[in-house]
């Protein structure tokens, strides 16, 4: 009975594939789809292309898939790359995955776009405590107490 929704999760995906068309989206590492240039950010986004590896990512995700939904994401990315919940999302799959260095590289570039998202430089200071990268993670505790001082 539990595979009726996910039967309905998948076709309904495909359907979308299908119907919006997903012409974007192609495999690249994760250092890539991250250096995306200015430019690219401005074109217009295929929102359905995004939505359907999004939808992809997030069941595959849930499922302990993370490769497969770390894949999905970036596809997603690249079909939208303005889509911020998206790039808030990679790190956070990034570090379940155990690959750190990767995760603090999706966070400074992000950063370099969100320069006052507390959060994010939050996520950030803790991930280069972990990595043992102190000074760095005292720069970024620094950074986010100049945004907002009242945040202890």
């Amino acid at each position: 009975m539990k595979k009726i929704p996910s039967l309905i999760l998948l076709a309904g995906m495909f359907l979308l594939i299908f119907l919006g068309g997903c012409h974007k989206a192609k495999m690249l590492d994760v250092a890539s789809v991250t250096a995306l240039e200015p430019q690219a950010l401005e074109e217009e986004a295929d929102y359905s292309c995004s939505y359907f590896y999004f939808l992809w990512g997030r069941q595959a995700e849930l499922s302990h898939k993370f490769e497969e939904a770390l894949e999905a994401y970036e596809k997603a990315y690249i079909c939208d790359p303005q889509a911020d919940y998206i790039a808030r999302k990679m790190p956070i799959l990034l570090l379940r995955m155990d690959r750190g260095k990767e995760a603090v590289h999706w966070l400074q570039q992000y950063l370099k776009q969100h320069p006052r998202e507390t959060g994010s430089r939050m996520l950030l200071a803790r991930v280069l405590i972990r990595l043992n990268r102190f000074d760095e993670a005292a720069v970024e505790f620094r950074s986010v107490h100049e945004v907002n001082p009242e945040d202890l």
